[in-house]
């Protein structure tokens, strides 16, 4: 059941396609997120906030967020639900808030699943706990142009100002975060149109990060920043 959940993450069939390969449909239902579940559970291991918070440095983490497709919410009063309604995928979706150590391939901040009509990138950023915890403890993150407006907290690409070896760094955190997207997006289970309730997004999300950063310490980086 183990190597099971891998694969329904990784390749995200319906019951249907799973019925009979390897057990019923009951089975690979039930059984199938238990174990997906404990995959999911090593985040405490593996996807943490720094115990030393990051010792003296200041500049920490990059931020983004990821958005991920669900099917429409209907309701008996609206056909389509505005709350989950995603601008990038143009359909129903929910977004994740993501922090990657600069210094290390390393998550080290995870937040969501958010509506995405409700909740864009700034949103989470400002008001679910990631601002605040970066103010307590006197750090800064690196992000795209939509985390303006909190300079105490936030660098985002700044033509005017930024000299050169400072821009590309900027750049290069950006592009890194990116690559971890993407690599997300290899399991079917956060690239397809997901099809459970937001609840397993959240333990698909947190399965799927773990393996990713599971690749990272066993393999190569992403690159070094």
């Amino acid at each position: 059941m183990f190597f099971q959940s891998l694969h329904f993450l990784r390749c995200y069939p319906t019951e249907d396609q799973r019925d009979g390969k390897w057990f019923s449909k009951r089975k690979n239902r039930d059984d199938g997120w238990y174990y997906v579940e404990r995959i999911g559970a090593l985040k405490r291991l593996k996807l943490s906030w720094p115990l030393d918070n990051f010792g003296d440095d200041i500049w920490v983490m990059s931020v983004d967020g990821v958005h991920f497709k669900t099917h429409e919410k209907r309701s008996d009063r609206l056909n389509l639900d505005p709350a989950l309604f995603c601008y990038k995928h143009k359909c129903a979706g929910f977004n994740y808030e993501i922090g990657i150590s600069l210094a290390t391939s390393k998550i080290v901040w995870f937040n969501g699943p958010f509506e995405s009509g409700s909740y864009n990138d700034i949103k989470i950023f400002a008001t679910k706990g990631l601002l605040s915890k970066l103010r307590a403890h006197n750090k800064r993150a690196i992000g795209d142009g939509g985390y303006r407006g909190y300079p105490d907290c936030m660098s985002t690409p700044n033509i005017k100002y930024d000299k050169e070896e400072v821009r590309n760094f900027k750049s290069r955190a950006r592009m890194r975060h990116e690559r971890f997207n993407a690599m997300l997006k290899t399991f079917k289970v956060l690239d397809d149109k997901f099809r459970s309730d937001k609840t397993r997004l959240q333990h698909s999300f947190e399965a799927v990060a773990v393996i990713c950063q599971y690749k990272m310490d066993l393999e190569a980086p992403l690159y070094d920043v």
